[in-house]
């Protein structure tokens, strides 16, 4: 039989055990709580299971459980300085009920960091409103609480309902702040509990002062792409080195430049806080890389005697398509996101850079501090024709005052393109938002396209607002390519014209390699609509996953000699009924040295009709494709990127094919390009020649082409401004005096 005891609160004489409020916590040790995201820090001993070998087979009779245990939650807490964080501590009895109106003492070890704020009180509502029923903060490392009779919610004032604390009845509690970074050792006493290891429990806080930045997801048009992290102090925005960023690459969907595997890098923050990584592809155009990212505290930092912490956790991608790179976009750290530190009971506020202000721009008599800024470029000393040149500039700040307001210029000769010169200025320019405090460094990554052999000079020229500047020139050289060895390639997409729902039909893909050269690396990527089923009788293929049903294949071949033929075959089943469901193939090789990559396309079209009864209709109801020209030549157009970004290159590619038995002769054909897409006359690839009058692209005649004979006309353009816009193709011949149209509707997206 229980019997009551006193009431240490002073409202009734005694207790009764019916009087005990009931919750569900086990009596044999504190509660379980979410662990905080770290590395294990108290490893235990792993205990051998009862008859492993080695081990003694006596049975150890079960420890007692005690009367009363004190309990705390959470134990361990990693959370941003100058937040509060809610400590929750209750008395559990060994037949799982928490014990109300209770006291509890805290104390905070006086050699950390950290010191109380408020405490829970007592009395007969959730707030105690008399002074004497109210918790007791002796001094900042020593309060009093007491456990609560009622259930409450701890309310911090702000619309977000997910950082309120909910307390049940038996649960006492503290909140605790710091607003330096270290760690907060914190114990709970319970003097009611009469076992001296049962009346004690501890806990600890990690605080931290930091705010960070991962890098977003990105489209990347060049063979490599830079991430940064940036890693900045809360308390005042100043840089952080020394704090590690953990890169990791999922599904082996790419490579990281200076890791051992090529798939796990951890980059330590410089003293400009950043933490930047290379990162390569290894599928071809239109893959995405996925990226893990952690960031983490190391246990070598000097202050706060903490153990190695993972702060957060994040992810990001990078969707390859295939052109050429410009300079990252500049860092907008004006405002910095922040995100809940795991393990914390608050969210933090986003947090605005301390302000600096800038020197002044003329230099006083009396020798104020001001900026001195100093540039590094870091490249290859050679290059190739088709190739690109990659550079790395490095701006330092030796001065002793801050450097605002960056801006980059950077003119290059003739023989570097960079997809940011629309105009043809041979000059690009750009704004950098970074503040660069004495001492402090930046970097910047520039990437040239190599049109022409030479030595080849850009000359870079960074200024600052307070008028500051430093010049720098680089060069590289270009050897000429190899006269009398030309690369070319040739891909070539045939099937049926027409065909039926249900129908299965063959359709045949051609890549020779016409040039002089053997051709490496080549990729052979072969799309098809969604009214066709494809399944490929050519083995050695991946498949290509997509959110559009559309099937994608891809072949890579490590090399194709010259005069050789790869002929790859896929089984197309018609589902549906569909005037023109196209397959395109994409085919890119590496010519070798001074030639660069090639690229070559082809598409094919085919009409998918309505199944027919047998005996019903005949060869009388076929209808001509829409489009077709049975007594000329067919025109087709076929666009690399359907979608294609501001400041990168698109491609496009037209098809003339003579549909007929009899060869047409007298062929032209032109291209009306949107004033946003500008046609490069030094990537176009035909067997005639062809003139820029305004936005139209003129091709000479050609003299005749056989029945069956399809010819290829392919040119690479600048992309300008967004927007939704048409490139209108139109050809006439001898059979077709009055011409034929084609219009390819494209949509251009803004960064």
């Amino acid at each position: 039989m229980s019997l009551p005891r006193i009431d240490p609160s002073g409202e009734r004489c005694f207790v009764w055990p019916n009087r005990q409020a009931a919750n569900p916590v086990l009596a044999s040790g504190n509660q379980t709580v979410a662990p905080v995201l770290t590395d294990p820090i108290f490893p235990q001993p792993a205990v051998p299971a009862a008859g492993a070998p080695g081990t003694p087979s006596l049975a150890v009779p079960a420890s007692p459980v005690p009367p009363e245990t004190l309990t705390i939650t959470p134990q361990r807490v990693l959370a941003p300085v100058g937040s509060e964080v809610i400590l929750k501590s209750g008395i559990c009895t060994d037949q799982n009920f928490l014990v109300t109106c209770q006291k509890i003492e805290w104390l905070l070890a006086r050699e950390s960091a950290g010191e109380l704020v408020s405490l829970s009180g007592r009395g007969l509502f959730a707030t105690a409103v008399l002074p004497w029923n109210q918790g007791k903060k002796i001094d900042n490392q020593y309060g009093i609480s007491y456990t609560a009779k009622h259930a409450h919610t701890i309310d911090r004032g702000t619309p977000d309902t997910s950082d309120d604390v909910r307390i049940e009845p038996g649960h006492a509690w503290a909140s605790v702040t710091s607003p330096v970074e270290g760690t907060t050792q914190v114990t709970a006493v319970a003097p009611i509990v009469e076992g001296w290891p049962q009346r004690r429990a501890n806990a600890v806080i990690y605080w931290v002062d930091v705010q960070w930045e991962f890098p977003p997801a990105v489209i990347s048009s060049s063979s490599s792409q830079i991430l940064s992290t940036v890693v900045r102090r809360q308390s005042d925005g100043t840089p952080l080195a020394g704090w590690i960023v953990r890169y990791e690459v999922a599904d082996n969907s790419g490579s990281l430049t200076g890791g051992n595997s090529g798939q796990i890098l951890e980059v330590v923050t410089g003293t400009d806080g950043r933490a930047s990584v290379d990162v390569m592809p290894t599928g071809g155009t239109g893959s995405i890389t996925r990226i893990g990212l952690q960031l983490v505290r190391p246990a070598e930092l000097p202050i706060g005697n903490m153990p190695r912490l993972i702060v957060a956790n994040s992810s990001t991608t990078i969707n390859w398509d295939g052109g050429n790179s410009y300079l990252p976009p500049a860092d907008n750290l004006g405002t910095i996101p922040t995100s809940p530190i795991p393990g914390s009971t608050q969210t933090p506020a986003p947090i605005t850079p301390a302000p600096v202000t800038p020197a002044p721009t003329q230099p006083q008599p009396s020798g104020p501090a001001r900026p001195v800024l100093d540039v590094e470029i870091i490249g290859n000393e050679s290059g190739q024709i088709g190739g690109e040149a990659r550079f790395e500039v490095i701006i330092r700040n030796t001065g002793d005052a801050p450097a605002t307001g960056l801006t980059i210029t950077d003119e290059f000769d003739a023989g570097f393109k960079h997809p940011s010169d629309n105009l043809g200025t041979q000059k690009i320019e750009k704004g950098i938002s970074t503040i660069l405090a004495p001492g402090q460094s930046h970097k910047e990554f520039i990437t040239f396209t190599i049109t022409r052999a030479g030595n080849l000079c850009h000359d870079l020229t960074v200024r600052s607002a307070e008028g500051a500047e430093t010049a720098k020139r680089a060069c590289i050289n270009v050897p000429q390519a190899e006269l009398g060895k030309q690369a070319g390639m040739e891909v070539r997409k045939d099937g049926p014209r027409q065909s039926t729902v249900g129908e299965t039909t063959l359709f045949t893909l051609s890549v020779k390699n016409t040039g002089e050269v053997p051709l490496t690396n080549v990729e052979v990527l072969d799309e098809y609509d969604s009214a066709l089923l494809a399944k490929p009788r050519t083995q050695g293929y991946e498949v290509i996953r997509n959110p559009d049903n559309r099937s994608r294949f891809l072949w890579r071949l490590p090399v194709l000699n010259a005069g050789e033929t790869k002929r790859i075959e896929v089984d197309c089943t018609c589902q549906a009924p569909k005037q023109r469901a196209c397959s395109l193939a994409s085919v890119t090789a590496e010519g070798g040295p001074g030639v660069g990559v090639i690229p070559s396309a082809d598409e094919h079209c085919i009409e998918i009709l309505e199944s027919r009864a047998p005996g019903v209709g005949g060869p009388a109801d076929v209808v001509p494709p829409a489009g077709a020209n049975p007594t000329g030549v067919r025109l087709s157009i076929s666009p690399y990127n359907k979608k294609p970004i501001v400041g990168s290159r698109a491609t496009y590619q037209f098809f003339l094919e003579n549909g007929s038995a009899t060869p047409d002769e007298a062929i032209q054909l032109r291209v009306i390009f949107p004033p946003e897409l500008v046609p490069d006359m030094a990537t176009l690839q035909s067997t005639v020649a062809a003139q820029l009058v305004g936005n139209e692209l003129r091709f000479n005649p050609v003299a005749e082409i056989r029945p069956n004979e399809r010819l290829s006309f392919t040119v690479t353009t600048s992309v300008l401004r967004a927007g939704i816009v048409n490139v209108v193709a139109e050809a006439v011949s001898s059979k077709s005096p009055q011409g034929i149209q084609k219009t390819e509707q494209v949509e251009i997206v803004g960064f």
